[in-house]
């Protein structure tokens, strides 16, 4: 009996510890360890990052500095558009963004924002090997939460590598490295990320006058962008891929 005692307290200690280093190996598609690694070892500069992207992708050094950088995210089709001065440069595959179509109100929805924005901080140590993060929440996002009597809204809503979100855009390791070039390239005050619900919204018909209105600024974003782009020069430019 005393055998099967101990050998029941083996096993049950065992499964625990296991589980345990799976959860805290690999959570939400990332390892949870990673900031600590990364303080230990000191990290990597953007400056880095971007000499080990030139020298795999030589093709993305042919754009000029400084140019508008404009992200479109359409959320239902999961799809990415990128246009680096008025010229389509990526389709880029969504590969993970939770939530469903609507703006983000409270922090903790799991939302994917809906706005206009800007990227305001590069992080070339992500969890998610490279990520960048949107200007969520602005001021459109402030009024209507705090309408809604919420006063928790939630942030850092990243772009990022690999392939898992929790209210997040994943696009890849691959993809995230020419968005975080194109990003450095144009200089953070010529970014703007345009996220939309859907490819096409037919706002006229919508009811709520304050979702109306932010999506009638969104798609005449999207429409002047699409009037004005140029031939796409980059995928024109890279090896196939």
């Amino acid at each position: 009996m005393y055998r099967i005692k101990r050998l029941l307290i083996i096993t049950v200690v065992t499964v625990t510890v296991f589980a345990v280093m799976v959860l805290g190996v690999y959570q939400f598609g990332r390892t949870i360890w990673h900031p600590a690694v990364v303080k230990s070892m000191g990290g990597r500069s953007n400056n880095e990052v971007i000499e080990s992207i030139k020298a795999k992708k030589s093709y993305l050094t042919a754009l000029p500095a400084g140019k508008e950088l404009t992200v479109l995210v359409f959320k239902s089709s999961k799809v990415m558009e990128v246009f680096y001065d008025n010229t389509l440069v990526m389709h880029v595959p969504v590969l993970a963004a939770s939530g469903v179509a609507g703006p983000k109100i409270k922090e903790g929805d799991c939302q994917v924002p809906e706005g206009i924005y800007k990227i305001d901080v590069l992080n070339p140590n992500s969890s998610y090997y490279l990520s960048m993060r949107i200007s969520y929440p602005n001021e459109t996002d402030l009024k209507r939460s705090k309408a809604r009597g919420v006063t928790e809204v939630g942030g850092d809503i990243y772009i990022h590598g690999k392939a898992a979100s929790i209210g997040c855009i994943a696009i890849g390791d691959d993809k995230i490295e020419d968005l975080y070039f194109l990003a450095i390239l144009a200089g953070l005050k010529n970014t703007k990320v345009v996220i939309a619900p859907s490819l096409k919204v037919h706002y006229e018909k919508i009811t709520d006058k304050e979702i109306k209105q932010l999506y009638k600024s969104i798609y005449a974003q999207i429409d002047i962008l699409k009037s004005s782009q140029r031939t796409n020069l980059l995928e024109r430019a890279s090896p196939a891929r």
